[in-house]
């Protein structure tokens, strides 16, 4: 998904990508205004874009570590009571970013085992092994197409915050699982193609 790219380079790395391989498609996003940006609209449009029976929403900042995340991340969502899984995700120092989120009492969302080591294991082994969480963040989720549409994709009031997690709230509403693949593990490079946004459009801090 192309959306408000600058650096000719990156146009560059599309044509050669699209070149080398024919599955690979550049969509592109219109925002309705010069320089907007809503992550929902940009989700949503491209699983209307997408082809296949399982999507992956994965930010553009995100480096692959274990080669076979994909196949970890499908394998927990084999499981019929799965409705959307995550991966783990390591800050550059090697400790845990994230391998899930839960709900605290102050209304936010909270990282559980956040900057134990990588393979740390966690209260019973939750840390080092696939498990069920509140939620997992948009960085990396894999989902049926067919639940996606179902649950009417990313709400696009949520513009840049919090659209993931409702998501992932919505998807427990509806009786199925949100599980973290333990072993698909990538590095996030949280912010590094978009500043921080303190805001989000329902003035959620």
């Amino acid at each position: 998904m192309e959306n408000n790219s600058a650096d000719e380079r990156t146009f560059a790395l599309y044509e050669e990508l699209q070149a080398r391989d024919a599955r690979v498609r550049v969509v592109v996003w219109e925002p309705p205004e010069q320089g907007a940006f809503n992550y929902s609209a940009i989700v949503n449009r491209g699983v209307r874009a997408a082809k296949g029976t399982y999507v992956v929403l994965l930010n553009n900042d995100t480096e692959v570590i274990e080669p076979a995340w994909l196949e970890e991340l499908l394998g927990c969502l084999m499981r019929p009571e799965v409705g959307v899984v995550g991966a783990k995700l390591l800050f550059r120092d090697g400790l845990i970013q994230h391998v899930g989120m839960v709900a605290n009492p102050n209304g936010d969302n909270c990282h559980v085992y956040q900057n134990l080591t990588r393979d740390a294991l966690g209260a019973g082994g939750q840390a080092a092994m696939p498990g069920d969480y509140s939620m997992v963040t948009g960085a990396c989720q894999m989902v049926r197409r067919s639940l996606f549409e179902e649950l009417g994709g990313y709400d696009e009031e949520l513009a840049v915050g919090f659209n993931d997690t409702d998501f992932c709230l919505r998807v427990r509403e509806a009786g199925l699982a949100v599980t973290v693949a333990a072993h698909a593990v990538l590095y996030p490079r949280e912010f590094s193609t978009r500043g921080r946004e303190v805001t989000d459009a329902r003035g959620i801090a």
